[in-house]
Formats: structure tokens, C-alpha cells, sequence
């Protein structure tokens, strides 16, 4: 629960730091550049660590078949939702750090959040699917309560990425990231412990 507490801090922070891009000054760049860093560092843990899960249950592949056939489903949807997130911070990449979007709109298009919406969704239903144990379960839910995915598409972009300039929504592309790989992670270790429980 302490790691939820601080992560939960780490969104206000960024929260606060969305709401001052309105008049997006370099000092307010630079933060977003800083938290960005500290992100993706986390972003390369948490990565490895994954991995290290990944083929500890993937050789009990032949013992644990259904097991690891849900593995293979939550980790071909991280990858899709990594290669997702990357591609859209390159492209905010090649703009102003500052640049922001027209008056009220959205640094990423409605069609690219609705997308990124539908993969974080589908990623983190895939995990929330995957548990048994009530932690696990209380865990995952409230992922994805806090990261809006109760609510609808439209609520959950604007939440997100209305009037955020290109800087702020690469640093929210990577916080997205690091919640998702949070629940793969969370996910992985349960039916890591399936499999040694059963074994």
C-alpha cells in the first residue's frame, strides 16, 4: 500500500505541474524534463524486472500451460501499448517543448487517445482478469480507478491531455507506462506464485 501512497502523491505532483503549463515558462519545462527522466529510469526497472518474471514462468511452460498462455496474452499487450506510447513521444518529441494545443484541444489527437485508451484498458482488464488473490484484485482496481479508466473515453483524454502542452503529456505518456507495468508486474509475480505453489 506504501508504494500506492507514493505513487498516488507522484500523480498530484504531476497534476499540479499540468496545471501550471497554462503559461508553460522553461523552469516548468525543465521539471517536467526531470520527473520525465526519473520515469523512464523507473520505466527500465520495472522493464527488466518484468522480463526476469517473463521467463521464470515461461519455463514452465510445458507443466503450466494455461498458466503461461495468460502470460503470453498480458505481455503481447504490454508491447503493443510500449511500442504505442514510444512512437507517440517521439512524435511530441519534434515539437516545442512548450508547444501546447489550440485553445481547449488536445497535444495528442482524439483518434491516437481513444486508442491509447482502449490499449491501457484492454491491458489492465487483461491483468485485473488474471488474479485471484484479493490484494492483487485491490490493487489492479485501483490502477485503473485512478487513472480514469472507469470513465469514458472522452472523460478519460480530457483528464489526461486537454490543454497539456507536448512536454507535460511525454512525461504523462510515461507515467501511464509506469502504472501499466506497475499491473503487469503485480500480475506476473501472482502467477509466478501460482506456478512455485504448485510446483
Amino acid at each position: 500500500m506504501i508504494r500506492f501512497l507514493f505513487q498516488l502523491i507522484f500523480f498530484v505532483g504531476i497534476s499540479v505541474l499540468t496545471a501550471a503549463c497554462n503559461n508553460a515558462s522553461e523552469d516548468v519545462v525543465q521539471n517536467f524534463q526531470q520527473v520525465d527522466a526519473s520515469l523512464q529510469h523507473s520505466n527500465v526497472t520495472m522493464a527488466a524486472s518484468i522480463e526476469n518474471l517473463r521467463r521464470s514462468i515461461d519455463s514452465a511452460r510445458a507443466s503450466f500451460p494455461r498458466i503461461v498462455a495468460g502470460m503470453d496474452t498480458v505481455i503481447s499487450r504490454y508491447h503493443t501499448l510500449q511500442r504505442f506510447i514510444r512512437h507517440h513521444q517521439e512524435q511530441l518529441k519534434l515539437q516545442s517543448p512548450d508547444a501546447m494545443p489550440p485553445a481547449g484541444g488536445l497535444i495528442i489527437p482524439g483518434n491516437a487517445s481513444d486508442s491509447l485508451y482502449r490499449h491501457v484498458l484492454t491491458l489492465l482488464h487483461s491483468c485485473r482478469n488474471r488474479v485471484t488473490g484479493e490484494d492483487s484484485k485491490k490493487d489492479l482496481d485501483f490502477l485503473i480507478e485512478r487513472m480514469f479508466l472507469h470513465k469514458d473515453p472522452e472523460h478519460w483524454r480530457n483528464e489526461w491531455f486537454q490543454g497539456t502542452p507536448a512536454m507535460a503529456a511525454i512525461t504523462l505518456l510515461s507515467k501511464i507506462r509506469n502504472d501499466c507495468e506497475l499491473a503487469v508486474h503485480i500480475t506476473l509475480l501472482e502467477m509466478q506464485g501460482m506456478i512455485r505453489g504448485k510446483s
